[in-house]
C-alpha cells in the first residue's frame, strides 16, 4: 500500500511523455499513467490499429521517431518530466522481412530519443528493451543483467544494439560520475519478458491471433509449441516501470542501470502449455500444430529478476494463470459485447 500510495503521490500533476504511445504497452502505460494523475503525453507513428481506440484522448503527436527535429519540437513544447521510450519495430518475423527498418527504428530511434533527451529540461528516461537482447545459448538458465548480449535474429541484436547504444551513449555523455555536476539526467533500461494482455493487435502474436481464431471459429496454428518464454502480464511488467519511474524522479542515482522484469520463475511454461491453459478458460479456443516456422525463434528464455525484486521490495502480483485469465476475459469482453475493459482492469489490479 505504501508504494502504491508514493506513485499516485509521485506521478500526479507530472509531465509524462511516452513514445508509442499507440501500441500495446503504450496503450496500457498511458490509462495507468492517467489513473495516477499524471498529465500524458504520447509521440508515435500514425496508426489504424483498434487498440487505440481504448487510449482516453491525450495530447500526442503523430510522427516518427527517425524524425529528429518534430520529436525535438514535441519534447519542447510537452517539457516532460520523465520519458518512457517504448516506440520500436517489436515484431521478431517482421525484423527477417524487413531489417532495415527494424535497425531504423530500434537503433537510430533510440539513438534520436537520447539525444533530444539529453538537450531537454527532462530529467529521466526509461528505455525499454525485451528479454531477447542476451546471447541465448539455449542452456535453459535465466538470465540476469551482467550476462553477455547478442542476438540470433535481427529483432534481437537490433535491442542488444539498444542497449549498447544507450549504455555507450550515458558515458560519453550523461555519465553518472558527473551527476549534479555537469548534467541531471539519469537513463534505465528495461528488459522485459513476453508480455499478455487483453488490447493486443500486432500481427504474428499469440493471443492476437487467438482472438482471430476464436472470431472465425478456426483452430490456432501453433508455429513453435514447444518454445518457453516467462509471460507476464501486461499490468505487472508497466507496474515495474512505473516503481523504476518513481526512483528516476526522485534522483536516486543509483536506479540508473539495468533491470529485468519479470514474472516468478513458474510463469516460464510452454506455448502448447499456455494454450491448454486458454482453453481451460475460454472453450472456444481450438488449436493445431505445425512445427515448421521458417523463422528462427529461441527456443528457452527465462529472466532473473532477483536484482528488481530486491532493490525495490517488489513482486509480481499475477501468477500465470491469473495473467492467463485477464488477458481472457478482456478479450471476451471486446468479442462478445464489443466491450473495453481496461479501465476496469487497472482499477482492480491498483485497488
Amino acid at each position: 500500500m505504501e508504494n502504491m500510495v508514493d506513485k499516485f503521490q509521485k506521478y500526479k500533476g507530472k509531465n509524462v511523455l511516452i513514445t508509442g504511445h499507440t501500441g500495446f504497452k503504450g496503450s496500457w502505460l498511458s490509462q495507468i499513467l492517467k489513473y495516477l494523475g499524471a498529465n500524458v503525453y504520447g509521440y508515435s507513428l500514425n496508426t489504424n490499429n483498434s487498440q487505440y481506440n481504448f487510449l482516453d484522448k491525450i495530447d500526442e503527436k503523430k510522427n516518427d521517431i527517425l524524425n529528429k527535429n518534430e520529436l525535438k519540437k514535441y519534447v519542447d513544447k510537452v517539457q516532460p518530466d520523465i520519458i518512457f521510450h517504448l516506440a520500436a519495430q517489436s515484431l521478431v518475423i517482421e525484423s527477417y522481412l524487413n531489417p532495415s527498418e527494424t535497425y531504423l527504428s530500434n537503433v537510430i530511434g533510440t539513438l534520436n530519443v537520447l539525444d533530444v533527451f539529453s538537450k531537454s529540461n527532462s530529467n529521466s528516461l526509461v528505455v525499454v528493451t525485451t528479454d531477447k537482447v542476451y546471447e541465448n545459448n539455449e542452456n535453459g538458465k535465466p538470465f540476469v543483467e551482467t550476462d553477455r548480449l547478442g542476438g540470433n535474429d535481427m529483432y534481437s541484436s537490433s535491442k542488444a544494439c539498444c542497449e549498447i547504444l544507450t549504455q555507450s551513449y550515458v558515458n560519453s555523455f550523461l555519465n553518472i560520475n558527473e551527476y549534479g555536476v555537469k548534467h541531471s539526467k539519469l537513463v534505465s533500461t528495461v528488459r522485459a519478458g513476453n508480455v499478455i494482455g487483453g488490447g493486443d493487435w500486432n500481427k504474428n502474436r499469440l493471443f492476437t491471433d487467438l482472438f482471430k481464431s476464436v472470431e472465425k471459429n478456426e483452430p490456432l496454428i501453433l508455429r513453435n509449441p514447444n518454445s518457453t518464454r516467462p509471460w507476464q502480464h501486461v499490468l505487472d511488467c508497466l507496474d515495474a516501470y512505473i516503481e523504476l519511474g518513481v526512483k528516476l524522479m526522485d534522483k536516486k542515482t543509483e536506479y540508473a542501470s539495468s533491470w529485468n522484469i519479470a514474472p516468478p520463475i513458474e510463469s516460464n511454461i510452454s506455448v502448447l502449455d499456455l494454450i491448454k491453459k486458454c482453453k481451460s478458460a475460454w472453450n472456444k479456443v481450438e488449436y493445431k500444430l505445425e512445427n515448421n516456422s521458417k523463422f528462427y525463434e529461441s527456443q528457452t528464455l527465462m529472466l532473473d529478476n532477483s536484482k528488481f525484486k530486491s532493490e525495490f521490495s517488489w513482486e509480481p502480483k499475477l501468477n500465470i494463470d491469473e495473467s492467463i485469465n485477464k488477458t481472457i476475459i478482456w478479450y471476451k469482453n471486446f468479442l462478445d459485447y464489443n466491450k473495453i475493459i481496461t479501465i476496469d482492469q487497472i482499477k482492480e489490479y491498483y485497488s
